[in-house]
């Protein structure tokens, strides 16, 4: 298998996963179950991909590219795997938020306390399926065998993707990334002013859950952290591809964290 095989392979087993942790988020597991979706997606997708993303890019850095059919494909490869792995944690970052409100809803929290945390999960649900998009978009353009279908509409307007098409896929990628990661901390930070209060709450039935509210608001933590290191990878790589390309490409800004206005105040 060649080295740009490899590397669809990894994008492809990680876009699988991704699908797999976007819809365990969706039909709302269970608090333990989601929990497990969580801290599984951190030890696995997140290892594979950084660790892909970051092969790919030295790989170009240092001039080797073996047999691979070109340094664009390459560097668009390891954008389309990073951009994968953010999305993975950003939903593991919903599914351990998902299982928190489930907790705090179970122990008779006002559904208006739970609001805010609720509508970002939400918004990060929306943020994770553009950015699995673009990352799927992007997997199929950088394919050896070009296809220029991907999820049933056409990504490239000839038989073959060309240089500039790609690049425009990979800057979509590293941005709709980034926007995940964003969504994905800002998720962790509500999480994190819930358990403030939670920890000071009268209602034993709270109280009860501290432990497992604290657990599922730091695998969130880890989560949103491990997305947002991947989002950066995707924009790494998507520099290598236009500096592939002979330019510099559009500059996409990689600071990620707390988005919106929180509003949760009060007491459980």
């Amino acid at each position: 298998m060649t080295p740009i095989k490899i590397s669809t392979f990894v994008a492809a087993a990680l876009i699988a996963s991704s699908h797999f942790s976007v819809h365990a988020q969706t039909v709302g597991a269970g608090a333990g179950a989601a929990k497990s979706a969580a801290q599984g997606a951190i030890t696995q997708n997140m290892v594979f991909g950084a660790v892909a993303g970051l092969a790919v890019i030295a790989a170009i850095q240092s001039g080797n590219s073996g047999s691979v059919a070109s340094s664009t494909n390459q560097a668009s490869t390891a954008a389309a795997t990073s951009a994968t792995a953010a999305v993975t944690q950003a939903a593991a970052t919903v599914a351990a938020a998902e299982a928190f409100s489930e907790l705090l809803t179970d122990a008779g929290v006002d559904a208006n306390v739970l609001n805010t945390l609720n509508t970002a999960i939400d918004n990060s649900q929306v943020a994770n399926l553009a950015a699995q998009e673009a990352a799927e978009d992007l997997a199929v353009a950088s394919r050896t065998i070009a296809a220029v279908i991907s999820n049933g509409k056409v990504i490239c307007a000839a038989s073959v993707c060309t240089n500039s098409e790609i690049l425009g896929l990979s800057q979509k990628a590293a941005t709709t990334a980034i926007t995940a990661a964003e969504a994905a901390a800002y998720v962790n930070t509500v999480m994190q002013q819930l358990t403030t209060l939670a920890q000071s709450s009268q209602n034993s039935a709270v109280t009860e859950k501290l432990s497992e509210l604290a657990a599922l608001t730091e695998t969130a933590r880890v989560a949103s952290l491990a997305s947002e290191a991947a989002a950066k990878l995707a924009i790494e790589a998507y520099k290598a591809v236009a500096v592939a390309m002979g330019t510099t490409g559009t500059t996409i800004t990689a600071t990620t964290g707390t988005t919106g206005t929180t509003g949760t105040t009060g007491t459980f």
